[in-house]
């Protein structure tokens, strides 16, 4: 529920405001907590145990061969030694890892060491001569692709790789690990298999398929409008005249080449756009240039304030079948990137366009924006800002980040206007230090005030920091009526947030298989829900969720709803040993049949063991697949730290 605020303020100004909000914020959470009602606590924890090796294959070889060591609470391991000489590895599980024999390694136990102590093998592992075991390439993925695709390759053995080739052709190359390696397709590359070379052989793949890339114009840093025509060798310099080549051809791709472009502004009804797309644009393609890499090409709006630099970087208003893949986005005014169609909302798009449908956004970093809050109601746009008659919207592995205002908002804007998200699919996202300085905030956002749209689908997206000491935050955030969404898989990591989720209005609204980080404090809940007379709220239901906490906190609250939600079969873990509260507040029911079990999770990215019991019944937790943000994108080991060890 939207409130008008007034933060275009002084530093000053604002960091007073945000002790007085501190304050007020924590009497409101003390008063929330006063009467809690009949306890439904879970009780957890424990701390970490040391580690037990119970055995490992194979049971000899040179340096170089890779070992999966088996046992228990492996989880957080912080070292692995060959009879004393420390060796790579990687955490699978908490009953196994894969390491690999070093080099200076000699005949002996394997050891394993986390925080809680060391445990070693009962028998040894006998180094052998010779060369190491030969590679093998088991799976690859994609399987076809042009100049520049990047490839994982999977199998066994790949330590110490000194080549790859595709069919012949020497490709670049990162190890990540002894059972994978990243490649990128090499310029010249033909179909044929793919080639892994270690000290101890060499392994070749099924064929990959190498594809011709589509026709296209180049923008580049060193190009030249003047004298440039757009191809590889002699490209553009600047965004807009490619999109003029565009309108003009049936070519409608646009790779952007690697480096740095301060976009000139270009303005419309009074805003200032970097790149300003309507229904001419329709069916283009902007996209990195794969040989360059993802995230290589920089959009810089120039914004270090409220009153600098462009206004919304790229927008997209009234055109369809329009993708943005793989750009970095940074320094915007409002809003990154922008979506609109239908009637004219507010200040951020004053005028009326057609539908905007079908809209692609992915493989994209933006971040470090949305600076003025002034432009709807004190409401400042976000990452990606959509709203109107925008339906079969897909936002896909982007990283937003740094971003004061909302991470993703999507919105149908007024009743009555004929907006629509329909088929909506935001998925796959790492959304971090958002909501900086907003309130009634969302790191993910959707609303319908028509209540109509269907298929929306918010699917294995990473949420951590949302919101600001002053104000309460909420992660993900469903408002004003949004019926029938299905929020699955998410992973709402520690942060300042005072909700995980949040139900407004909505009915038919599924919450299941996510991850709930409550983090240290004792002042966070895991559910906000509310009425807002739009609809009559049947058929909610929050499931198969795991909550986890490092210091307390938890419940479920409500506020003039309609009709009660289904909150059953969720599992509980307190990392500290405290309680998480799984009861409910003002009138809303709590968890009937909450579960208190450890969910074995590790590392920053909330890695769970494949053990784990809430895989099984009552929970039935559907695992969460990860992969956020684009191809390479990792999540940072920064901000908020998981309250489950993450030393790994």
């Amino acid at each position: 529920m939207r409130r008008k605020s007034s933060f275009g303020l002084s530093k000053l100004t604002l960091s007073t405001l945000l002790v007085v909000g501190s304050a007020c914020a924590v009497m409101l959470v003390q008063a929330a907590q006063a009467d809690p009602g009949p306890s439904l606590g879970i009780n957890g924890g424990g701390k970490p145990k040391r580690p037990q090796v119970s055995g490992f294959t194979p049971s000899n070889g040179p340096a170089g061969t890779t070992v999966t060591v088996s046992g228990s609470n492996l989880s957080g391991a912080t070292s692995v030694a060959f009879n004393g000489a420390s060796a790579s590895y990687t955490v699978n599980s908490s009953s196994q890892l894969t390491t690999t024999v070093p080099a200076n390694a000699t005949s002996g136990p394997i050891s394993v060491t986390n925080g809680a102590g060391t445990g070693t093998s009962s028998s040894s592992f006998t180094i052998t001569s010779g060369a190491p075991p030969a590679p093998t390439i088991t799976s690859f993925n994609p399987t076809s692709g042009a100049t520049g695709t990047v490839v994982k390759i999977a199998g066994t053995n790949f330590t110490g790789a000194t080549s790859v080739l595709f069919n012949g052709t020497t490709a670049t190359y990162t190890v990540d690990s002894a059972t994978q390696v990243t490649a990128t397709v090499p310029a010249g590359a033909t179909t044929g298999p793919i080639t892994l070379t270690t000290a101890g052989g060499k392994a070749d793949s099924a064929s990959f398929t190498v594809t011709s890339p589509p026709a296209a114009f180049f923008v580049s840093p060193t190009g030249s409008d003047a004298t440039g025509d757009g191809t590889i060798s002699k490209p553009f310099a600047t965004l807009g005249k490619a999109q003029a080549a565009m309108r003009l051809s049936s070519t409608k791709t646009t790779y952007i080449r690697g480096g740095h472009y301060s976009l000139p502004s270009v303005t419309q009804n009074g805003v200032t756009y970097g790149l300003y797309l309507t229904s001419a644009d329709s069916g283009e393609t902007w996209s990195y240039y794969p040989a360059d890499g993802y995230n290589s090409a920089i959009l810089d709006g120039g914004s270090t304030g409220a009153n600098t630099g462009i206004q919304e970087l790229i927008t997209i208003d009234g055109a369809s079948n329009v993708t943005v893949n793989g750009l970095q986005l940074q320094h915007f005014r409002w809003v990154g990137i922008g979506l609109h169609g239908g009637g004219g909302f507010y200040q951020l798009f004053p005028s009326g366009s057609g539908q905007a449908s079908s809209n692609t956004i992915t493989n994209n970093l933006v971040h470090d924006g949305s600076y003025d809050l002034s432009p709807i109601f004190g409401y400042g746009g976000g990452g990606f800002y959509g709203e109107g008659k925008t339906p079969n919207t897909t936002i896909t592995n982007n990283a937003f980040y740094n971003i004061a205002a909302f991470g993703i908002e999507a919105q149908v804007g007024n009743a009555g206007q004929g907006g629509s998200i329909d088929s909506l699919l935001i998925a796959n996202n790492a959304v971090l230090s958002t909501c900086q300085l907003e309130n009634d905030c969302g790191g993910i956002y959707v609303q319908d005030k028509n209540t109509t749209s269907t298929g929306i689908k918010l699917d294995n997206n990473f949420v951590r920091d949302v919101g600001y000491n002053a104000y309460p935050a909420r992660s993900i955030y469903l408002d004003d009526g949004v019926s029938g969404a299905s929020v699955t898989h998410n992973v709402v990591a520690a942060g300042l947030y005072v909700w995980a989720f949040t139900i407004h209005g909505g009915r038919n609204d599924t919450l299941s298989s996510n991850i709930v980080d409550l983090g240290g404090g004792n002042n966070r809940e895991i559910l906000l829900y509310e009425g807002d007379g739009l609809t009559d709220m049947k058929g909610n239901v929050m499931s198969s969720n795991v909550v986890i906490s490092g210091g307390g906190g938890g419940g479920f609250e409500g506020n003039s709803f309609n009709a009660q939600p289904t909150i059953a079969n969720n599992a509980y873990h307190n990392y500290s040993g405290a309680t998480i509260y799984s009861g409910g507040y003002k009138g809303l029911n709590g968890d009937g049949t909450p579960a208190s079990l450890d969910p074995q999770l590790t590392c920053w990215a909330y890695k769970m063991a494949a053990g784990s019991p809430v895989y099984n019944a009552p929970v039935s937790f559907d695992s969460v697949p990860g992969g956020w943000g684009p191809p390479g994108y990792s999540i940072p080991q920064t901000g908020t730290p998981p309250s489950q060890p993450h030393g790994c």
